[in-house]
């Protein structure tokens, strides 16, 4: 009975592990909506998806800074400086819950 239960919780933390972590969100097909929500926080946004259920969003966005470029005059005795440049990125998954709180799909944006 022991080695059941250690067997089950074992199971259960590598679950949660490649939901969080996994390229191919099918890890996470199955899972609570409070599993996920346990696992991954609090989402961006909650949505309904008009038969009962829900489609829940996380996503980042991740700013890359680019410092100034230098620039030369043709006889190269100046510089000037033009202004940096930044760069953003917004990446997520999209979980869609059914109205038994499980999710059915997802996707990664």
């Amino acid at each position: 009975m022991k080695k059941a239960i250690v067997l089950i919780l074992i199971t259960s933390a590598n679950l949660f592990t490649s939901c969080a972590s996994s390229k191919v969100l099918t890890s996470c097909i199955g899972y609570t909506k409070t599993e996920l929500y346990l696992k991954l926080g609090k989402p961006t946004s909650v949505n309904s998806d008009g038969h009962g259920g829900q489609i829940i969003i996380y996503d980042s966005t991740t700013i890359i800074e680019s410092s100034p470029d230098v620039v030369y005059d043709k006889n190269y005795t100046g510089v000037s400086y033009t202004t940096s440049h930044n760069t953003s990125y917004t990446r997520g998954r999209i979980f869609f819950i059914n109205a038994d709180s499980i999710v059915y799909s997802s996707i990664k944006l």
